[in-house]
């Protein structure tokens, strides 16, 4: 009964192809982004464009970036637990395709000076 339907119940393991896509998810959006974005900021060669996270890289420091992606990271495992099993694969997915995209864009304007207009 633990388990309806649902991604896994809260203390099973996910399966190979699942634990592999959270590999990237973490080596992308966890650890590919934050490192971009610190090692850009601190070498002066962008700034954070998030002006919540910005507010807090000047305020703290860049460091705050590792705890702040942790916790980003715990509420999507969370979601991901929670999503139904069809579909819960779909999270580590997203993650792993936003974390590319921050990555590259990170290395693309520290660059080249692009800026993102809003």
């Amino acid at each position: 009964m633990l388990n309806q339907g649902y991604s896994l119940d809260w203390f099973s393991k996910p399966s190979t192809s699942h634990q592999f896509l959270w590999l990237l998810a973490i080596l992308t959006f966890g650890i590919g982004d934050v490192l971009t974005t610190a090692v850009f900021l601190s070498a002066e060669m962008n700034h954070e464009s998030h002006p919540i996270a910005a507010q807090a890289v000047e305020e703290i420091g860049v460091w705050i970036l590792a705890p702040w992606k942790a916790a980003v990271l715990g509420v999507f495992a969370g979601l991901y637990r929670a999503t139904p099993k069809q579909f819960a694969v779909g999270v580590p997915i997203g993650l792993t395709l936003v974390g590319t995209a921050l990555t590259v864009w990170n290395i693309y304007s520290s660059f080249t000076g692009a800026r993102i207009v809003l």
